[in-house]
């Protein structure tokens, strides 16, 4: 049988390692997200410059 603390314990844990992946899902999320906008901004700086030399 589980005890009161042994519940606590298994229940913070578990409560740890959803707030570990939500984070880490949220900072995948970010770099994604700014590597996309990088990207972007450099194809489109790229195309401009190329079309102003042509």
């Amino acid at each position: 049988m589980m005890t009161i603390a042994s519940a606590a314990t298994t229940f913070f844990m578990m409560r740890a390692v959803v707030v570990m992946v939500v984070f880490t899902a949220m900072i995948v999320v970010v770099v994604c997200v700014v590597v996309m906008v990088v990207m972007t901004a450099v194809l489109f700086f790229m195309v401009c410059h190329d079309d102003s030399f042509d």
